[in-house]
């Protein structure tokens, strides 16, 4: 997205001034952080043998999930009709929708995590 935003140009300049297309590209960078972080946290709570291995593993595969489809959505926003006619950002979409389902499905985190906070291991 950032080198598709520092060289496309609307109304005169870069779409990378504009505030809506940085938002989303910032958003991109946020959740990649956020998924690895918890990612690495749930990693040492298994090696650790921490109770609170399985919610912290379903919150980053749901949170995770949830970050690649966003990321999929803005990219075909900010690269528009390029993004939609080039098979590569409409194949991260489908497979992000696809993520979606079969990485064990947003509401099955979900009651994994609801689940796990009943038991209360927090």
């Amino acid at each position: 997205m950032m080198e598709f935003a520092n060289h496309r140009a609307a109304f005169g300049k870069t779409i990378d001034n504009y505030q809506y297309v940085q938002d989303r590209i910032v958003r991109a960078r946020v959740n990649a952080t956020t998924v690895e972080a918890l990612s690495r946290e749930a990693l040492t709570e298994m090696q650790s043998q921490m109770s609170t291995v399985s919610m912290t593993s379903s919150i980053a595969k749901m949170l995770g999930a949830e970050a690649v489809l966003q990321t999929a959505q803005d990219t075909m926003r900010v690269l528009g009709h390029s993004g939609y006619e080039t098979g590569e950002v409409s194949k991260l979409l489908s497979d992000a929708q696809g993520l979606v389902i079969a990485g064990g499905t947003i509401e099955m985190q979900k009651k994994n995590i609801f689940s796990q906070l009943s038991k209360g291991s927090e």
